[in-house]
């Protein structure tokens, strides 16, 4: 399956780069509850619930 999502310095470079005009905002889902808020460049970003451990279906794959 191909999936469409970014990660690492691709999402770091993309969430940098936005910048919304007035009134509206960009959501980027991290996975599960996590999610990153951004709107004007000059505002910065609210980041919700991030989850900035290992992928735990990667860490028990083999169990």
């Amino acid at each position: 399956m191909n999936y469409l999502y970014r990660e690492g310095k691709a999402l770091s470079d993309e969430i940098e780069k936005t910048d919304m005009p007035y009134g509206t905002v960009s959501i980027w889902h991290l996975g599960q509850s996590g999610v990153i808020i951004k709107g004007k460049a000059r505002d910065g970003a609210l980041i919700i619930d991030p989850y900035l451990t290992e992928n735990v279906g990667t860490k028990y794959k083999d169990n």
